[in-house]
């Protein structure tokens, strides 16, 4: 069965806000209070007690598996995104948190956020339709 255009706008939208939710939070930060560098991380300064603290994981991930979808549902937010800078944001808000966070964050009405993510989501499906 085919899918219409919305439908895969949606679905590519819906991804590519997760996927950017879940690039943020793999800074390899220290996340647990438990642990001893934790507070002195946020200050600036190394335990010196704890000297012996491994390498922290750097290795790429596999290169094998490029997602298609993902790399055109960028490229259609970049050029969504040369129109007006809020479109983007507005779409990634309300995708994640949803249309009233989207416009606390974006410091304005709750209609103006709904305009917002509703002009970004039509353009989305236009572009899809002529990628």
């Amino acid at each position: 069965m085919l899918e219409t255009s919305t439908l895969k706008a949606d679905r590519l939208i819906e991804k590519w806000a997760r996927e950017l939710a879940r690039e943020g939070s793999a800074n390899y930060a220290t996340s647990n209070a438990l642990d001893g560098n934790y507070a002195l991380s946020v200050g600036g300064r190394r335990n010196p007690l704890k000297s012996y603290l491994k390498p922290k994981e750097t290795r790429s991930p596999n290169k094998g598996f490029v997602d298609t979808e993902l790399l055109l549902i960028d490229s259609i937010m970049s050029k969504i995104g040369r129109v007006n800078h809020k479109y983007p944001l507005a779409l990634q808000y309300a995708y994640t948190h949803g249309t009233k966070h989207a416009a606390k964050q974006l410091h304005c009405s709750l209609t103006k956020a709904k305009e917002l993510k509703n002009a970004a989501f039509d353009m989305a499906v236009v572009l899809l339709e002529d990628a």
